[in-house]
Formats: structure tokens, C-alpha cells, sequence
């Protein structure tokens, strides 16, 4: 009779604490090679202080980033319509765009992805606060926000009650 294939059981029932002894390694608790060190009281609260504002910095950096002349582009929601409904621009250069709400009902403005790309400049007025996942839009009131988006074709659409035709489609080639 042949022998049987020798397991790997024996090898693992040995802890790793006994394992890095028997090399001449420390152990510590929680299995760390080294000793934890905690991070000081004014670094943590630091990093904490950070947190809310890093998306808006990532937004802002990658416009600064991108060489070559600002484009701008304006959005006009009226009536139940984005005018105009197909805008088309190059992914070489950062975009401003401005969506003025020209109707007599309140829009919003929503494109979920294109809207991470997107930072609010310091003179967007006339947004109220968002009811639901985009940015709401008074009428006669206008925002702008600066971005620089991957190339790739972005819906935006109004999500008021009653609005469900009004879309339109950025492109960015």
C-alpha cells in the first residue's frame, strides 16, 4: 500500500504568534508585526477636518489640471425642455457650465455621474437646497459649475413632477 499524501494540517496548527517566535520576531497584540502606534489627538482631528472638503478640492484640482482654454457652455431650462438638447465638447480643456432657469416653474438639474465632475463656483445663486439627488433651480435664478469629465456621452434630466420628458445629452469627445 502507498503511503498517503502527507496534509498540510500538521503545518497549520501552529498559531502565528508561535511561528514569529520561533523566528526571533515580537509579537504584538492584533497580530502586528510591530507595535501600533495610535495617531495624535491633533492629527486625527485634522484628517477629520479634511474629510468634508476633499471632494470639492479633487473637483477643483482636476480642472486646474487640464491645460489648454476654459470652454463654457449655457443650459437654459424652460418649459419643460433643456435648450439646447445636444452639447458637444472636447475633453482637452476644463468646461463652465451655466444652467439658467428661464421658465416659470422650478427645474433641477440632474446628471448623477456628470454631477461628481462637477464643483460649484463661489457665484452659483438661486439653488435652493435638493430634494431629491440633483441641484433644484428657482425661476430666473442660475448656477454654474466647473468640471472636467472623462470623454463619454452624460444624460442630464429634470426630475420635477411632471418634467419626465425634459433630458438632454452632453457629449465629451
Amino acid at each position: 500500500m502507498a503511503t498517503p499524501p502527507p496534509t498540510h494540517d500538521r503545518l497549520l496548527k501552529k498559531p502565528a504568534s508561535n511561528v514569529l517566535a520561533s523566528l526571533g520576531a515580537s509579537t504584538y497584540p492584533g497580530g502586528y508585526a510591530s507595535a501600533p502606534r495610535p495617531l495624535r489627538p491633533c492629527c486625527t482631528a485634522f484628517l477629520n477636518s479634511l474629510f468634508p472638503i476633499m471632494p470639492l478640492f479633487l473637483c477643483l484640482m482636476s480642472v486646474a489640471a487640464c491645460d489648454g482654454p476654459m470652454q463654457t457652455v449655457s443650459l437654459t431650462a424652460e418649459d419643460f425642455r433643456f435648450t439646447p438638447e445636444l452639447v458637444q465638447i472636447s475633453s482637452t480643456s476644463p468646461l463652465i457650465l451655466t444652467i439658467y432657469n428661464a421658465g416659470r416653474e422650478v427645474h433641477e438639474f440632474d446628471s448623477p455621474i456628470l454631477i461628481i465632475y462637477a464643483a460649484k463656483t463661489p457665484s452659483s445663486g438661486g439653488v435652493t437646497k435638493p430634494t431629491g439627488p440633483g441641484l433644484v433651480l428657482e425661476p430666473g435664478k442660475s448656477i454654474q459649475l466647473a468640471m472636467a469629465p472623462p470623454p463619454g456621452t452624460y444624460l442630464y434630466i429634470c426630475r420635477r413632477k411632471g418634467h419626465a420628458n425634459m433630458t438632454s445629452t452632453l457629449i465629451v469627445e
